[in-house]
């Protein structure tokens, strides 16, 4: 680590964002795709931070946060207006859906699951939704948070099975509405349902 923190900062890190990024690129690839929250402090003291004009100012983190007045347990009528009253539901939720999110995941468990269980996905263009299998019911991504809340409260489960989540705020999102959530291990989102529940699938 402290080999390419000189390397980058001959390169003009931090300064240079190129190279900052391309720093941040390495050290994400070499913890399989996150980068660990307690190498920030060494990266920052490494590139000098503390020496440069940002010594004047008081360095303070600031985590992502979601709004819980609009997030949080939210009754509705989803599972009666979809026919999923008797029907165990494994939700997955993106802005966009493809490779990357995960979506293979969910083809791949529509294939193992029993008539008693409906994948609800949420974001799906067009042309994805043409394609499920008939136990996914797709949906358009909408830009009603009341909406989304709605869906994550009517929901069993939340599934992201993304391995690329520098965060992952739909899993926030859908464990503040109160359904637990099953990430991927060795993501941000691991950290996530450690502290505020799900489980992380290896």
């Amino acid at each position: 680590l402290k080999e390419a923190i000189e390397y980058y900062r001959r390169q003009g890190a931090p300064g240079d964002q190129n190279a900052l990024r391309n720093l941040l690129t390495e050290i994400q690839e070499a913890h399989g795709g996150t980068i660990p929250k307690g190498i920030l402090p060494e990266v920052a003291g490494g590139l000098g931070v503390k020496e440069s004009f940002l010594s004047e100012y008081t360095v303070k983190v600031v985590h992502n946060t979601i709004d819980t007045q609009v997030f949080c347990p939210t009754p509705s009528n989803f599972r009666k207006q979809y026919g999923l009253e008797n029907k165990k539901i494994v939700l997955g939720v993106a802005s966009s859906w493809g490779r990357r999110k995960g979506i293979q995941d969910f083809l791949e468990m529509s294939q193992h699951i029993g008539p008693e269980i409906k994948i609800v996905l949420v974001g799906l263009d067009d042309e994805q939704m043409n394609n499920l299998p008939a136990n996914i019911l797709g949906i358009k991504k909408t830009n009603s948070t009341k909406s989304l809340a709605e869906i994550y409260t009517a929901a069993d489960v939340f599934v992201n099975p993304s391995r690329e989540e520098t965060f992952g705020l739909t899993t926030v999102e859908a464990i503040a509405c109160g359904t637990p959530a099953i990430v991927y291990k060795d993501t941000a989102c691991e950290e996530i349902v450690h502290q505020w529940g799900g489980c992380v699938s290896l």
